[in-house]
């Protein structure tokens, strides 16, 4: 009777962790393919201009780009080269059916082209996958320049501009029209030896009357005039542009409200749940868990009981 009841328990335990199980399993399998695209004005990329049909996560790539400055930093490679500026242009609008696409679509991407045929070397990644549960890739890349800063890289000051500026934190915010002067600025501040990081995040967003080439239009326009704005300024960069499909104004609105709520916990009758609060939600999850599973437990015990079973055989007859 007790083997039983535990049979049924682990049957139980089973079937939860089959549950997460397959809401892990369908976070993985949703996911984008994207491109991305990278170049600069020195040999970066070996000097050549080439296209890697590997499929990558966006998080490599950014891990790629980083991994590159703290080398340069400390010295590890040889040939490591550490640039003044590194630009990451965050637009929604480019898909990777957009490569090769129509005429309409070609010609909407021809200043993106062109910024990668003038480059010194470049490097075209045309399926990255993004996955659609995680932080827009402004927020992953400010995580990932505090690590890269952790482990010897030489971070100047970090710039955000554009709809996802209100997202991050710690950082000098500024408006996309402001980046030409925000760079001629940074170019007589500049200490040497250190990577100035921009951040542009693309404010072209899709209207009900827009086609998808006057969208792409609107926004490789926007990159055209902030790489324009980095030739001019600066002598030695590197620039990436990644595509993020997350609507960077309501990410930046959600993040002022945060901010302020921050700031001001009765506003809007907002609670903050400090660690005493996080604490007892933990208690009160695992409770509800446990809960389940003693009912679990007394519904096997129950059908146990209810078995009825001779107490004795019957003598055989001769």
């Amino acid at each position: 009777m007790e083997g039983r009841g535990v049979l049924v328990l682990i049957v139980g335990l089973s079937l939860l962790g089959t549950f997460q199980t397959a809401q892990s399993s369908g976070v993985q399998e949703n996911s984008l393919f994207l491109p991305a695209f990278l170049w600069s004005d020195q040999s970066y990329f070996d000097g050549t201009h080439h296209t890697k049909y590997e499929t990558m996560p966006a998080e490599s790539v950014m891990k790629g780009l980083l991994h590159g400055l703290v080398q340069a930093s400390n010295n590890t490679v040889l040939d490591a080269r550490q640039p003044s500026l590194l630009l990451v242009f965050v637009g929604q609008q480019i898909r990777t059916k957009h490569l090769g696409g129509p005429e309409s679509i070609e010609s909407a991407l021809a200043p993106l082209k062109k910024a990668l045929g003038d480059s010194q070397s470049s490097l075209v990644l045309p399926y990255v996958t993004l996955s659609t549960k995680r932080a827009h890739l402004a927020v992953a890349l400010q995580q990932g320049l505090s690590r890269a800063a952790y482990q010897g890289a030489r971070i100047g000051q970090v710039a955000i501009a554009g709809p996802c500026a209100a997202a991050l934190a710690e950082t000098e915010l500024i408006s996309t029209a402001e980046v030409r002067a925000y760079l001629g600025k940074r170019a007589d501040e500049r200490e040497a030896g250190s990577t100035d990081v921009l951040v542009v995040c693309s404010s072209a967003a899709a209207g009900d009357a827009s086609s998808e080439a006057d969208c792409l239009v609107s926004e490789v326009a926007e990159m055209a005039e902030v790489h324009e704005a980095v030739k001019e300024t600066t002598s030695d960069y590197l620039a990436a542009y990644l595509t993020d499909p997350s609507d960077g104004t309501r990410l930046g609105r959600t993040h002022r409200v945060l901010q302020a709520l921050n700031e001001d916990p009765a506003a809007g009758n907002a609670t903050t749940c400090n660690e005493l609060c996080k604490t007892k939600a933990v208690i009160i999850e695992t409770a509800l868990i446990g809960l389940l599973l003693i009912v679990i437990l007394l519904c096997g015990l129950s059908c146990e009981f209810q078995l009825d079973t001779p107490t004795k055989f019957e003598v055989a007859r001769d």
